[in-house]
């Protein structure tokens, strides 16, 4: 499950989520209403969180630093940015 690979990892590495759970939750809500929006959206977001499952906490670091390009994951993120784009 990619946000149970993805999330595992953001709970690893950042104090973002009370509980991994609390991460899965959100990610698994996130993905009904992608997938409401549009089928490619609720996959591209499953993308983004399979590759983020992938990474290191120093590669999640470099994910989620605005200053960086490029970054972990790039890729996901722009397909995910086209797919959902209006949601």
């Amino acid at each position: 499950m990619p946000c149970a690979e993805g999330c595992a990892v953001e709970f690893a590495c950042t104090d973002q989520w009370r509980s991994e759970q609390a991460c899965i939750d959100a990610c698994e809500a996130n993905l009904v209403e992608a997938a409401a929006f549009e089928l490619a959206c609720e996959a591209a977001w499953a993308d983004l969180h399979a590759c983020l499952g992938t990474l290191s906490c120093e590669d999640l670091a470099e994910w989620m630093d605005p200053t960086q390009f490029p970054y972990p994951c790039v890729s996901e993120d722009e397909v995910l940015g086209f797919e959902c784009a209006g949601q």
